[in-house]
């Protein structure tokens, strides 16, 4: 049957099936029921429980981003809003052992962006390198005549370190400052230019070799 299905002579078959989803909640460390724990017991073991995720994987929040490298099945996240403030921790989580690491607890501190929320990241995965770029400001949303820098930053996966690729993208011909966007890149290797292209929505993208930005008209760069 696994010959017969590796072939492809059940792809008619297979494409006919109705598809279903099946969900599977991934839980944290020490997520166990502790609801048969007295008052006080909870309340230790409750106040344990936040100083270990603190160190071992991200409390709940909203507005932060993700993205992934499938082939060697890690996801990265950073930044969102946790209802009282923007962060700027970094995590990495790893697929096959379901295991949170913390890269850094504020980025800024290490040389990367600052706290923010509403951002795009995007990852390059053949040269480990995300990028970053965007962020939320309450000031941005009450006037749009607020002037406020639009920094781009990446992080280079391999060496851990961050570089700030642009202080103001405005200043350097891309768009200002923007949240609840969307971003995608072409890797090089797609690329008869051998360069990276980080695709902004709306119609705007970056080439990266070539620090140049150009305005996307109709699907055309």
């Amino acid at each position: 049957m696994e010959e017969v299905t590796e072939d492809g002579l059940l792809d008619c078959y297979i494409c006919k099936q109705p598809i279903e989803a099946h969900w599977r909640r991934i839980k944290p460390p020490l997520a166990s029921n502790n609801e048969h724990l007295a008052t006080s017991d909870h309340e230790r073991v409750t106040s344990g429980r936040e100083k270990k995720r603190k160190e071992s994987w991200p409390g709940m929040r909203g507005g932060h981003s993700m993205c992934i490298d499938a082939e060697r099945e890690m996801i990265y996240m950073f930044g969102g809003f946790d209802g009282t403030q923007d962060l700027g921790d970094f995590w990495r989580y790893d697929v096959r052992s379901a295991s949170w690491h913390s890269l850094c607890t504020d980025a800024s501190v290490m040389g990367g962006p600052c706290a923010r929320s509403c951002h795009k990241m995007v990852i390059d995965c053949r040269n480990q390198m995300i990028y970053f770029l965007g962020r939320f400001s309450e000031d941005l949303r009450i006037s749009r005549s607020f002037e406020s820098f639009n920094d781009f930053y990446c992080f280079d996966i391999k060496s851990g370190k961050w570089q700030l690729l642009s202080e103001d993208t405005c200043k350097d011909g891309g768009p200002g400052l923007l949240y609840d966007h969307q971003a995608s890149i072409d890797p090089p290797n797609i690329r008869p230019e051998g360069s990276n292209r980080v695709v902004l929505y709306p119609y705007r993208c970056v080439l990266m070799r070539r620090d140049r930005y150009s305005l996307c008209l109709e699907g055309k760069c």
